[in-house]
């Protein structure tokens, strides 16, 4: 077996240590948390899961001014918001999840990956918001999940809505956990 690997890849050890020490501890963070929530939603059920670990708990970034400002805010501008000293935009994070995701036996399902995200980007008091779509394919229901922010996708494609279209009023996360 051959230990050469195409020009200008860098191995994962070289990716490794390229992150930022921020982006590091998050990557080991989700070593934890993925299969974590993902045990939790099989023992607890996917409401409670949400009710705890997607009630806020950061102070919600403000919006940008609005008004004389010539800049209009864009979906782009959704993606890339953090909070002030944040060291990592949404889209960043987002990347990051599905990375540790890929690296973790029984790779983690859309629905614990899209809890996981939607977790973090709370925390650091982004209006995160978790979606659940449905679809008939073949004669089979498919479910899939993800996460917006300020209603602009941020860890699928931009269209996923149109694919599943999404449950209007699930709730997942506005109840205590004590009353589910």
């Amino acid at each position: 077996m051959s230990s050469e690997r195409a020009p200008g890849r860098a191995s994962a050890w070289q990716r490794w240590r390229a992150l930022p020490g921020s982006e590091r501890r998050l990557v080991l963070e989700l070593f934890f948390l993925l299969p974590a929530v993902a045990v939790a939603i099989r023992l607890f059920g996917i409401r409670r899961v949400c009710a705890f670990l997607l009630r806020p708990s950061a102070p919600p970034v403000a919006a940008p001014a609005t008004g004389d400002d010539a800049r209009t805010r864009t979906g782009e501008d959704a993606r890339t918001r953090t909070r002030t000293g944040e060291d990592a935009c949404p889209t960043r994070i987002a990347h990051l999840v599905d990375a540790a995701a890929r690296r973790i036996p029984g790779r983690p399902a859309c629905l614990t990956r899209s809890v996981t995200l939607c977790c973090l980007l709370r925390r650091r008091g982004l209006p995160a918001t978790l979606r659940v779509g449905v679809r008939k394919s073949e004669g089979r229901l498919e479910a899939h999940a993800w996460v917006e922010l300020d209603g602009v996708v941020v860890n699928d494609r931009d269209d996923v809505a149109r694919q599943f279209p999404p449950f209007e009023r699930l709730n997942l996360d506005t109840q205590s956990p004590e009353t589910l």
